[in-house]
């Protein structure tokens, strides 16, 4: 069963695309920065409402748009939002994936080694600042790209609750041989 939310989004014109992606996924970082999926689940709420900005550079001039929802499943944290055009061509960089990669902006209320023999750090207590388009991200599985266009080109939007469009495929279980599978196709493959 396919269930669809609603929540609202900008109205796409000229200056303004609606923007799906994956904001982090858990796994350690190129700075060496571990992120947990149960730091995740707590995470994603916290990024809801943060303004999307052109790398990192947190100033008015640099906000060029806004995540609207965001949530975690599984080791991804999906995040919808939009973007305006700011003057530099940022739209048509997107569209154009020349930038296809996030970056969150996030504050940690403790880094803890992972072992005495590790420079790994965990990242505990995670909350969002921002999130920054980026060409080169420091996780790697992040991703940004225009919902419309992922729509039209009748790709599926899997996001999560509490968002303009998503799918939710629920899990279904053999009754012969009690295999869970995501969907009844698998299943009866």
């Amino acid at each position: 069963m396919t269930q669809i939310l609603a929540t609202p989004q900008m109205t796409e014109r000229a200056d303004v695309i609606n923007v799906l992606g994956n904001a982090i996924k858990a796994g350690v970082s190129r700075n060496k920065i571990k992120y947990t999926r149960e730091e995740l689940k707590n995470f994603a709420p916290t990024l809801v409402n943060k303004p999307i900005l052109k790398d990192h550079n947190a100033t008015v001039d640099n906000t060029v748009g806004l995540v609207t929802s965001a949530d975690s499943v599984g080791e991804d944290v999906p995040f919808m939002g939009w973007v305006k055009e700011d003057g530099t061509g940022i739209l048509e960089k997107i569209k154009d994936k020349r930038v296809k990669e996030v970056s969150i902006g996030a504050i940690a209320a403790k880094l803890v080694k992972e072992s005495d023999d590790s420079d790994v750090l965990l990242a505990q207590g995670l909350y969002a600042l921002e999130l920054s388009l980026t060409p080169v991200p420091g996780v790697l599985g992040t991703s940004i790209s225009q919902t419309l266009e992922k729509l039209q080109k009748g790709e599926k939007v899997r996001i999560v609750e509490n968002i303009q469009l998503f799918e939710k495929e629920h899990e279904y279980e053999c009754p012969e041989c009690g295999k869970k599978f995501d969907s009844k196709k698998a299943m009866n493959d």
